[in-house]
Order: structure tokens, then C-alpha cells, then sequence
């Protein structure tokens, strides 16, 4: 199976068990694997599945969700906010010997500054663990975006004066997951979900109201957002 969006990565099935490969070794992919061949197969009528296609999005746990849509999905949306809001898109920086990567950073006068950490795949809670189709995942997107904010207020400070508090909060996206999937997850950070990113304009309003309420009178003003965009642009 090739991916569409990227034909040099290659999923390879056979009763050996799924093999993935990108630019280099073909490596395995196998975890509980259970296989049952068939020898002889009979389709009638004949030629019943000429012309024939389909496509099927599947998600490797240790790379990520073979569906590159899903930023484009947010990416599509959040483009839609208004010229009053301020949008990054994939920046990145090093940060105590660590890459740094944030998928989404929005900023608003009078509002705050928003780092969105976007993950593909249906995501669910059980038992206070995260899962993302049916498997945990290679990394908390919740410690992601928190290890993300933490580095963006260390390189806001280090490359200005602002010394003072920074009204920065965090949210995650899961474009693909149901709405009501985390509706009594109060504990986690604000969820893009597949119905709020259909009203995203008034789920990023709503976010950046109740930032200026936490943070009191402490919000985001045209000199941070400067600050932000130069920061960000070296």
C-alpha cells in the first residue's frame, strides 16, 4: 500500500507479517500479529470489481496517522478565523538540546496567545489514560502541548523584555474524534473536535474569552503579538 500523499512510505503485507518502509531498510511493523491465509478465493460475477478503487486510511502507532489531512483539515479551518486573529503554522525551534515543533500558534488582540497541538486518528478515555484507535499512543499529546507552551514563554522571555506573565494557553485537536467523546473530560486541556472545528470561528472565540477571564487583566496587546511574530520568524 502507498501512501497517496507521499509515495515513498510503503506498507508491505504478507504472512510474515507488515513490513513498513520509507527511504531506506524496510522495517517491521508487527505488534500481537495474527494472520490466516487464503489460498483460493471465487468472486462472481466475473470482472464485478474492474475499475474498481478504494481508500483506506490507516494509522501506524509508531510514526502516526498515514492521513496527512488532519492538519490540513485545521489548517483549512482556523484560515477562516477573520483578520483579527494572528495564525503560525509549524514552527520550530530547539529548546534545552530538544526539538521543538508546534502545529498551530493563534494570537488575538485583547484575547491570548493559543498553542493547538493537532493529532489525527479517534481518540477516546478509559481509566485516565488516552487512546487513539483502540491502542495508546507513542506520546501524550496533553505532556506535548504543555512541554511546547513551556518552551515558547522560555524563548518569548529570552528574546525581549518581557519579563512579566504571558497570557499563553494550550488547547489539542482531534479533528477526527466525535464530539462527544471528552464532554466529562473537565480535567484535560480544550478539544477541537469533529463537530467544534465545524464551528471553529465560535469554538476560538469562546477559548479566547475564557483566557481573558483566567488571566485576568493580563491579555495578549499588539506589542506581544509583534514580539511573537519576530520570535518566531528567526
Amino acid at each position: 500500500i502507498f501512501n497517496k500523499n507521499d509515495t515513498s512510505k510503503i506498507l508491505i503485507g504478507n504472512d510474515g507479517g507488515i513490513g513498513y518502509k520509507t527511504v531506506g531498510d524496510l522495517l517491521p511493523r508487527n505488534n500481537k500479529f495474527h494472520t490466516a491465509q487464503y489460498y483460493t478465493v471465487a468472486v462472481a460475477p466475473l470482472g464485478m470489481f474492474d475499475d474498481y478503487t478504494t481508500i483506506v486510511s490507516g494509522f501506524d502507532k509508531l510514526v502516526g496517522s498515514w492521513d496527512s489531512t488532519t492538519e490540513q483539515t485545521v489548517y483549512n479551518a482556523l484560515s477562516n478565523l477573520g483578520g483579527n486573529y494572528y495564525v503560525f503554522y509549524d514552527n520550530r525551534w530547539s529548546w534545552h538540546g530538544r526539538d521543538i515543533q508546534t502545529d498551530f500558534i493563534i494570537a488575538k488582540e485583547g484575547g491570548c496567545i493559543q498553542i493547538i497541538e493537532v493529532k489525527g486518528g479517534v481518540w477516546s478515555r478509559k481509566h485516565g489514560q488516552l487512546f487513539v484507535n483502540g491502542s495508546r499512543p507513542s506520546s501524550d499529546p496533553v505532556d506535548q502541548v504543555i512541554k511546547q507552551k513551556k518552551a515558547l514563554i522560555d524563548k518569548l522571555k529570552q528574546s525581549g523584555s518581557f519579563d512579566g506573565f504571558l497570557p499563553i494557553s494550550h488547547a489539542i485537536a482531534f479533528p477526527d474524534t466525535p464530539g462527544e467523546a471528552f464532554e466529562d473530560c473537565v480535567d484535560l486541556p480544550p478539544i477541537i473536535d469533529s463537530r467544534s472545528i465545524i464551528y471553529i470561528q465560535d469554538w476560538v472565540a469562546a477559548q479566547m474569552e475564557r483566557s481573558a477571564k483566567e488571566f485576568r487583566k493580563v491579555v495578549c496587546d499588539m506589542r506581544m503579538i509583534e514580539h511573537l511574530k519576530s520570535t518566531l520568524a528567526h
